[in-house]
């Protein structure tokens, strides 16, 4: 169901407590994946999945599970492996 969430842009931990409270709904993480990330603002009725989703936009975080009210966040995978593509690294030429 959705509930109505009024969180302006700030700390992602600050963000987060207030996501909990507003939503009724519990979120676990490492402290250390939130140090220096902030949180876009997020306003207007929402499930708490889907606003959890948009607060964590740009963050580099991504929710690892979610079950009835309950979340965990994980650093959203980037790289190659994200992609499914490989990465080659050329060795460096020097032109004398």
């Amino acid at each position: 169901s959705r509930v109505a969430v009024s969180i302006p842009a700030q700390p992602l931990l600050s963000a987060l407590r207030a996501f909990g409270l507003q939503t009724q709904s519990q979120v676990l993480f490492h402290e250390a994946l939130l140090s220096g990330r902030e949180a876009v603002a997020v306003y207007g009725a929402y499930t708490p999945q889907e606003a959890l989703e948009l607060l964590l936009a740009r963050t580099g975080l991504t929710i690892a599970t979610a079950r009835a009210r309950s979340f965990t966040l994980k650093a959203a995978q980037t790289g190659p492996q994200a992609s499914g593509l490989l990465r080659w690294t050329v060795p460096a030429i020097t032109i004398s």
